[in-house]
């Protein structure tokens, strides 16, 4: 849908109107949030690091980790070229990479490569990448997220086959005046019907449902030492807000693999208006959320992206 985002055009590779330098530090960004990522690494950007050869080293981004019991160093290069990376770059970082005794080195560029340099990074422990994001001018994709969040819009009480526990007991009409007795709890109806969500006695999709209790012992707020024990069922009408919102795409693509990984911060927020105000648009069908996603469905590996909430819901007083 046109109205998802504002209109706004993409400048050209080669019309930037940052510096080279600016551009530079920005792709080091870019590479060291996405690389950020790894569980237990330490990532560490434009660091210094004395060889074999006693040469101080450069390093664009460097992860640190460990897997099992090795070790592992992994230097990134970040080439903000306004050509594709030759052999000659290849060849040249392989012997940095040697020299700062790294277990695999990583070349990024958000133009690509030359056929010779890829052929000379598959002779060695490197992998190449090309990086795209939006500040960096090579890509206007949107990746479209889904939020889907269910909630209890109203349910009903349905009692059935009562018992005395003795002595004459009339229970009110008033329902807010029963008293339900569960696990040693006494609870009002309101918190029955939370007690239903929070114990999944309910599935959490939009339709009607039915939380089936069995026999309980119900009684009324002034009198809960009297009671009946009674078959209880919950009627429970479950519906479903439906939000998506499109986030400028930054990601980089292993050229010689095609796997890649993206950076997308997502921001949600617990009331509708402020969803709505920072730019999620609302929907109150699937079918509708679905059909404003899928002209933006174009990365294969982030295609419908979902968030679905599962939450507890805090007990009325």
């Amino acid at each position: 849908m046109s109205d998802l985002i504002p209109f706004k055009k993409s400048l050209k590779l080669g019309e930037s109107k940052q510096s080279t330098t600016k551009k530079g530090d920005l792709l080091e960004e870019i590479v060291e949030s996405l690389c950020s990522g790894y569980n237990g690494a330490k990532v560490e950007r434009n660091i210094f690091i004395k060889g074999k050869t006693g040469i101080s080293r450069q390093i664009d981004v460097l992860i640190e980790g460990s897997y099992k019991s090795f070790d592992i160093r992994i230097v990134v290069e970040a080439k903000n070229y306004n050509k594709k990376v030759d052999i000659e770059i290849v060849e040249a970082f392989r012997t940095k990479l040697s020299d700062v005794s790294g277990n695999l080195g990583v070349i990024v560029c958000p133009l690509g490569f030359t056929e010779g340099a890829i052929k000379a990074a598959a002779a060695g422990d490197i992998q190449l990448f090309q990086a795209f994001d939006h500040s960096l001018g090579n890509t206007a994709q949107f990746i479209p997220f889904r939020y889907i969040e269910p909630y209890i819009q109203s349910y009903q009480i349905r009692i059935s086959h009562s018992d005395s526990s003795g002595g004459r007991f009339e229970i009110p009409s008033d329902t807010s005046k029963w008293l339900f007795h569960i696990n040693n709890n006494h609870l009002n109806k309101e918190q029955l019907a939370t007690y239903a969500w929070n114990n999944n006695l309910i599935p959490k999709v939009s339709g009607e449902h039915t939380a089936d209790f069995g026999v309980l012992k119900i009684s009324a707020v002034e009198t809960p030492q009297k009671f009946f024990y009674m078959e209880l069922k919950l009627n429970i009408i479950v519906m479903t807000d439906y939000y998506l919102k499109l986030f400028p795409a930054s990601f980089m693509k292993n050229i010689q693999n095609g796997k890649g990984n993206h950076r997308v911060a997502i921001d949600l927020f617990s009331k509708k208006e402020d969803m709505i105000k920072h730019g999620w648009k609302y929907f109150t069908t699937e079918e509708d959320m679905e059909s404003a996603a899928l002209p933006h469905e174009t990365s294969p590996d982030m295609r419908g992206m979902k968030i679905i909430s599962e939450y507890t819901l805090t007990e009325p007083e």
